[in-house]
């Protein structure tokens, strides 16, 4: 008794027997093995997508203890964290300032650690981030060192590093050479490892009937203030200008002469490991 195959019509209708292999089947096997080997050689290497991500978060989610203040002031070389909170509802979208870590960074291979340590870093502000961690953490220096362990008060220039101490928060005009992004059109907020004046910022009362009356006094851990560019007299505030990082969506941060607009940006809390960020 004679087998009976079935027929298969291809793509210019010739019939061929289900046991024929139909198309360019000995390159499709060759591509399957290639690919194969590729997995493996970049498992092996720890060169996967999901390997980057694991090795990036155990690099930016490293605890960083915070500067503890007995006499609930701030001080220069303390390590603090900058905190959003919006005016109109401050127990909702509470965001944290810190370093915004691009999505092209899980695309590179192997991931190189010091890629936080790179100038021209951009900022942003995440939700998720509410404890104090390498890449939200910044340690705050006056002009001259001899102002370490002095109390930091309203209006005196002040320096924000990142925790290594080898970056600085600096603000940039927007340039066809800086606009690496189509966002709003204020300055630009990176991080830089050229100390210069555009650096230089200071902390002001956030009400502004007590401006006058507090500037030269001691700012308070967990203040409610504004992050004023000397230069440029902006404040640095959150848009609301949705970016795509590594982990989640962030928000744009930028300076605004207003600091209306966005999400209540110009409200900032500056704390100590004890309190509240």
């Amino acid at each position: 008794m004679s087998r009976k195959c079935k027929t298969v019509y291809t793509a210019v209708a010739r019939p061929y027997s289900k046991c024929v292999n139909v198309g360019n089947w000995f390159e499709e096997r060759a591509l399957e093995e290639h690919l194969l080997k590729d997995y493996l050689y970049k498992r092996e290497n720890n060169m996967l997508l999901w390997q980057n991500l694991d090795r990036l978060k155990k690099t930016c989610f490293k605890d960083v203890p915070l500067s503890y203040s007995r006499d609930q002031l701030v001080r220069y070389g303390d390590r603090v964290m900058l905190v959003n909170l919006p005016i109109t509802n401050p127990a909702q979208n509470i965001k944290t300032l810190c370093m915004h870590v691009p999505e092209s960074v899980l695309y590179c291979g192997c991931l190189d650690p010091s890629f936080m340590d790179r100038p021209i870093t951009e900022l942003c502000a995440s939700e998720n981030i509410l404890s104090p961690v390498n890449f939200s953490t910044f340690v705050i220096r006056g002009l001259t060192a001899a102002l370490d362990g002095t109390p930091v008060r309203f209006g005196e220039v002040v320096f924000f590093y990142t925790f290594n101490e080898k970056l600085l928060l600096s603000s940039v005009k927007k340039t066809p050479i800086f606009r690496l992004r189509n966002m709003s059109e204020n300055n630009w907020v990176v991080l830089t490892n050229e100390c210069n004046y555009n650096c230089r910022f200071r902390l002001v009362p956030f009400d502004k009937s007590e401006r006058l009356e507090l500037d030269g006094e001691p700012v308070k851990a967990n203040a409610r203030l504004l992050v004023n560019h000397v230069e440029t007299n902006e404040n640095l505030c959150v848009e609301n200008d949705i970016l795509r990082s590594a982990f989640n969506t962030v928000y744009d941060v930028d300076e605004s002469v207003s600091g209306s607009h966005g999400n209540g940006g110009e409200h900032y809390k500056c704390g100590g490991s004890h309190m509240e960020k």
